[in-house]
């Protein structure tokens, strides 16, 4: 599966069509370190005010495609050994396995980071565009997805990891399930997963927007409102409530990533002097480094499991 490639070449063509050159490799607009809780919390309020781009953030509308975690690490679309897609302290005996799509890899460089900094290896796996809940999206470029899942499980079960923390879209628009089937999804996943021995941690989804970003904020960089998103986005609903049910249900750490990037009712395209999207559904390299701190603290008792 090449879509979200396919997307960065179609964002390419509309900001060339625009005046903007394509995407060079990924920066950071501030380089300042990682925001503490109450850095981002401020950050994340005082964003739905912003009105219109700055020099600062106008200028990174070039590079967005390049911060794409899946285009940042040079991901293929599969990690579906053990081997194929390793970070963190390579050398350790300690795994923390990401198992998931895209959207779990999009939280890449701030969990390098965390587990290099707790000598744990990372192993990524799963496939793009594959969630990992035992559901099945209609539509021809999901038919291998619960082939996918299948050796995928198998490797993580072979590894014995220490820890493995989920991540996945939950919002198909193809997708025409209840929270409850996605729940029941993941808890046969969950099942599938116990000859691991692991202890399981869930990363809960973003909201995704209805317009195409950068696309949007290059159209518009004096109203930036009018590529805001909602939150909830009734439009494209997820099924993070389905997630939550189940780690409570499971008794494991459940991570809401929410409040890190959108309001009570809104989720601006800016914070601070961050483009925090790589595009409409994924967070961008440089501001999922901002979040280091926060991420942290969020996972620390899946880390403490891991590092025992």
């Amino acid at each position: 599966m090449k879509r979200q490639r396919w997307m960065s070449a179609v964002i390419i063509s509309a900001l060339s069509a625009l005046g903007v050159s394509s995407f060079a490799a990924a920066s950071s607009p501030t380089g300042t370190p990682a925001g503490s809780a109450a850095d981002v919390k401020a950050l994340v309020a005082a964003s739905v005010k912003i009105k219109a781009l700055t020099p600062t953030t106008q200028s990174q509308i070039a590079t967005s495609g390049g911060n794409f975690a899946g285009n940042y690490y040079n991901l293929p679309d599969g990690c579906l050994t053990a081997t194929a897609c390793v970070f963190g302290d390579t050398s350790s005996s300690k795994t923390l396995v990401l198992y998931g799509d895209s959207h779990i890899r999009m939280w890449l460089a701030p969990l390098i980071t965390i587990a290099t900094t707790n000598h744990l290896k990372i192993v990524i796996v799963g496939h793009a565009g594959c969630p990992v809940a035992a559901v099945t999206i209609p539509g021809g470029a999901y038919g291998a997805c619960a082939q996918y899942r299948s050796s995928g499980e198998a490797v993580i079960n072979s590894l014995k990891p220490q820890a493995v923390l989920i991540g996945e879209r939950t919002s198909y628009p193809a997708y025409k399930g209840t929270d409850a089937q996605w729940a029941a999804g993941l808890q046969k996943t969950l099942s599938n997963l116990a000859p691991s021995g692991a202890t399981v941690a869930i990363m809960g989804d973003i909201q995704v927007f209805s317009v195409t970003l950068p696309t949007c904020l290059a159209v518009h960089p004096n109203g930036v409102a009018l590529c805001t998103g909602k939150n909830p986005n009734k439009a494209i609903p997820g099924h993070e409530t389905g997630e939550s049910n189940v780690a409570k249900t499971n008794h494991l750490l459940y991570v809401d990533p929410t409040s890190w990037l959108c309001t009570k009712t809104l989720c601006s395209p800016v914070i601070g002097d961050y483009l925090p999207y790589s595009d409409s559904q994924h967070v961008a390299v440089p501001y999922s480094r901002y979040l280091t701190t926060v991420l942290a603290t969020a996972l620390a008792p899946l880390v403490s499991a891991a590092t025992r």
